[in-house]
């Protein structure tokens, strides 16, 4: 049979009513042991401490960098005022040669124009259901006399329904224009050729007219 001894009683300790009073610590410096340093570390601040880099304030960049993004921003300003002077002279030189060939279309189609309502026109007085003064403000004498020489005379039947068939203008010169129609009289076909200038009030003018 084993006996087992009894466990000794611990002490019993008096409650006070009381916290004892600390220490006061020592102003001086504390040694390395007890601010946490090692034998032979530098001091904080001292000469073998690692300078930090001065903080930045918010909004401008750290030492020289603000010198370097504003030559960066003029840089890229710079290359935006040269791309925009290179668009602008693009532009400029499409629109120098753009200027040309509008004014040659507006010339073209305007020579259109004239020369449809000079062949309609004609062909009305031909018929004999215009008098030839309707054309007189846009034809030469010569061609007044042409066209009056085909008018049908008293008595005489019309040639029943002139029309025009179809119509090309070509613009050989700046100031010409030759205008090649297909006219139906009645049951016959026939081909008018005609020739416009330019006057110096910029009108087209007709001043040739031949049926064919």
């Amino acid at each position: 049979m084993t006996l087992t001894a009894p466990a000794p009683a611990l002490p019993l300790f008096d409650t006070v009513a009381y916290e004892p009073a600390l220490e006061p610590l020592d102003p001086e410096v504390p040694s390395g042991e007890e601010s946490g340093l090692l034998e032979g570390d530098p001091p904080p601040g001292g000469a073998g401490a690692e300078a930090l880099p001065p903080p930045s304030v918010a909004g401008a960049p750290v030492g020289g960098t603000a010198d370097g993004d504003a030559a960066g921003n003029r840089a890229a300003a710079g290359n935006r005022v040269a791309a925009g002077s290179r668009a602008a002279g693009s532009r400029a030189a499409a629109g120098a040669v753009a200027g040309p060939r509008r004014r040659e279309h507006e010339r073209t189609v305007a020579a259109r124009r004239r020369a449809e309502l000079i062949v309609r026109t004609a062909l009305e007085v031909l018929d004999g259901r215009r008098p030839v003064r309707h054309l007189a403000p846009y034809a030469a004498p010569e061609v007044l006399r042409y066209v009056s020489a085909g008018v049908p005379r008293r008595g005489r039947a019309g040639t029943g329904g002139a029309s025009l068939r179809s119509l090309h203008v070509s613009l050989p010169a700046r100031a010409d224009a030759e205008v090649a129609a297909v006219c139906r009289f009645g049951s016959r076909v026939r081909a008018l050729a005609a020739r416009l200038e330019l006057t110096g009030r910029g009108e087209w003018r007709c001043v040739a007219l031949r049926v064919i």
